[in-house]
């Protein structure tokens, strides 16, 4: 396993971590620190627990992996953290804070999660949600949260590309 790990640093591979219990952010510390230029991207945030009450151990856990410089994370998949079906924006916005204060915007990307998104909301849904999270917590980031630093990540696509797609206004009109 720590062979592979290898292999994938020294190739610039991208472990991409689903963290979806609290015991996984150990994970995430260990391999941060032995294989300090991997690139390790956190899934959901870690799946924080969004409507119950260990929203501290999951904040002090992912604070913990910030502070690791080859860590970054992927705001989605927070409305299927949520068990109720009537969520709203609020219900997500103390997490993303702490995310965006924790790993900074230009380590955090958005992402769909499609199709799991579906099963606590529709894909307008969730994208709206994501817009206004992203301008209300990161006013003048909106670029590099929900294209720029994906495609500097993954090498995907020119920061160009998500530029001129804010520009066109397909941002404001979702």
């Amino acid at each position: 396993m720590l062979e592979t790990l290898s292999t994938l640093e020294e190739r610039d591979v991208i472990l991409e971590l689903p963290v979806v219990f609290p015991r996984h952010f150990g994970d995430v510390l260990v391999l941060a620190e032995q294989f300090a230029r991997l690139r390790i991207v956190i899934d959901h945030l870690g799946k924080p627990p969004l409507g119950r009450d260990d929203v501290s151990g999951w904040e002090r856990d992912l604070r913990a992996a910030a502070a690791y410089p080859n860590v970054r994370a992927k705001v989605s998949g927070l409305n299927t953290a949520i068990e109720r079906s009537d969520w709203r924006v609020d219900d997500l916005l103390p997490a993303c804070a702490v995310a965006l204060d924790s790993l900074g915007p230009e380590r955090l990307m958005c992402g769909s999660d499609w199709p799991v998104a579906l099963l606590n909301g529709d894909y307008e849904r969730v994208w709206e949600a994501t817009r206004r999270l992203v301008e209300e917590l990161a006013p003048g980031e909106q670029a590099g949260l929900v294209g720029d630093n994906a495609a500097r990540v993954y090498g995907i696509a020119t920061p160009e590309t998500t530029t001129a797609y804010l520009e066109e206004g397909a941002w404001q009109s979702r």
